[in-house]
This record gives structure tokens, sequence and C-alpha cells, in this order.
């Protein structure tokens, strides 16, 4: 009988295996940009305004605008989301919330406060 090969990753989380790796904030930043690129996407084609008619209104090249929907393309930035975003009369805003940690942290303070 062969002995069992475990597994080091069964039962954590697929953030708690990125954070292993050291790519998490990597990966995470990257999947926002992709993220807020989809939504756009959305509204450019709600909006029926060609991709063309996009680079026209953003003063850049076709291309670039191609590379900004392509979920492949890693170098979206946020200046160019921007850019496209106010095109299409968005804005990109931001929420500055606590850590899964700095939650704890928060939450252990309140119960001692309240002992």
């Amino acid at each position: 009988m062969k002995p069992k090969i475990r597994n080091p990753h069964i039962g954590s989380s697929f953030d708690d295996f990125l954070k292993e790796e050291g790519i998490y904030d990597e990966v995470r930043e990257k999947t926002e940009l992709d993220l807020i690129a989809i939504r756009l996407e959305e509204a450019r084609r709600r909006q029926r305004i060609t991709k063309p008619e996009m680079a026209k209104r953003m003063r850049t090249t076709l291309l670039t605008v191609k590379r900004l929907f392509d979920p492949s393309f890693a170098g979206k930035t946020l200046s160019l989301l921007r850019r496209a975003a106010k095109v299409l009369g968005f804005r990109i805003a931001f929420d500055l919330r606590p850590s899964g940690d700095f939650k704890q942290k928060l939450s252990a303070k309140k119960i001692r406060a309240i002992a």
C-alpha cells in the first residue's frame, strides 16, 4: 500500500496560497484593475460606442483601447482606466477599509473595553 502524500494547501484558502507564494498583492491589484475594465467595457457596449470612437474620445490609439479591454493584457494602469471612465460618464471611486487583521485587533480592543 502506497503512503498518502499530504497536500499542505488542503484546507487553506486561495488567498492563503497566494500569500504563501508571495504574490497576493500583485494578483489582487491586477484583478481589481481587470474588474474595473470589465465594467467599463460593459458601459461602452451599452452606450454603443465603438472602440475606434472610444480611442478618438480618449485621444489615444485604437491599440491602447483594445489592450484596455483585453483581459490577458497585464499593463492596465489606473490613469488609463480613469480616462476611459471619464469618456463614458463615470468616475472611479475608492473606499478605504481596515484589513481583516486590523478588524480582528479592533474587535479585541472593543471586547477588552467592554469587560
